[in-house]
């Protein structure tokens, strides 16, 4: 990062959603997003989310794609133009998954497990790739308890050597929180984002040090018909670390 200085920052997130038959979204494709998605679509159904971000030297236009073939599981992918510092390029790909590993109950909560894989179609010369093969996973749970629903998720990306012998650090993600419903339309959320970035790696020795994010989050999902919902979420930064300041708007279709 280097902006250090900066302790409380913000990152806007706005999203309008266009869902088809009980529309669901993988987590790990959009970490930013406010809130968590347990639900899988009972139907067979498929989606497109376009959108664009905004941030300190860094603009990104993201596609994502995915498909429910049946009621347990949604398969998805996420590709990108997106902007370093000026350099210009295509990203990273990620191919994503999503598993309902158990219904919520009256005394249980829904649990689902995650995983993606990350393969190095960006240029990682000009850092928009981590030019080595990325496995993610993703584990999260969710419980109603009268009108307000607590979420917890934990995560981690583990990153392969580049041609050049360079290791991205790998990443353990969480996120926690809570949502309930504000009259008919709204749904507010209270939540926190954590990313702890182990030290790169270049030719098996370690450069630098541990870097550590932690955003409070809260947002809010406004229904706009009954098949669009408008989505924003502010993260101020709570560590030196936090470097980040944007936007994300996106549309499904």
């Amino acid at each position: 990062m280097t902006k250090r200085r900066k302790i409380l920052l913000f990152s806007v997130l706005l999203s309008a959603s266009v869902y088809q038959a009980g529309w669901a979204r993988i987590n790990l494709l959009e970490p930013w997003f406010p809130g968590q998605d347990t639900k899988i679509a009972e139907e067979t159904s498929s989606q497109f989310i376009a959108s664009f971000i905004s941030g300190d030297e860094l603009w990104e236009l993201p596609l994502q794609y995915s498909i429910v073939p049946g009621p347990k599981y949604e398969i998805g992918a996420r590709w990108s133009l997106k902007s370093v510092a000026g350099r210009a390029g295509i990203s990273d790909i990620l191919l994503g998954a999503k598993f309902k590993l158990m219904d919520e109950t009256s005394s249980k909560p829904s649990i689902i497990g995650e995983t993606a894989l990350s393969l190095p179609s960006g240029d990682y010369t000009r850092g928009l790739g981590t030019g080595g093969i990325g496995l993610l996973l993703n584990w999260a749970l969710e419980k109603k308890l009268r009108r307000y629903t607590g979420y917890l998720g934990l995560g981690i990306q583990l990153n392969t050597e580049n041609p050049d012998r360079v290791q991205q650090g790998n990443t353990f993600f969480y996120h926690f929180g809570a949502s309930w419903p504000y009259r008919e339309l709204f749904r507010l959320h209270a939540e926190f984002k954590g990313f702890m970035h182990s030290p790169l790696k270049a030719q098996g020795v370690s450069v630098g040090s541990t870097v550590q994010e932690f955003y409070l989050a809260p947002g809010l999902n406004y229904k706009l018909d009954a098949r669009h919902t408008l989505s924003c979420s502010v993260l101020i930064g709570m560590t030196p670390e936090s470097d980040r300041l944007g936007l994300i708007a996106s549309i499904n279709f």
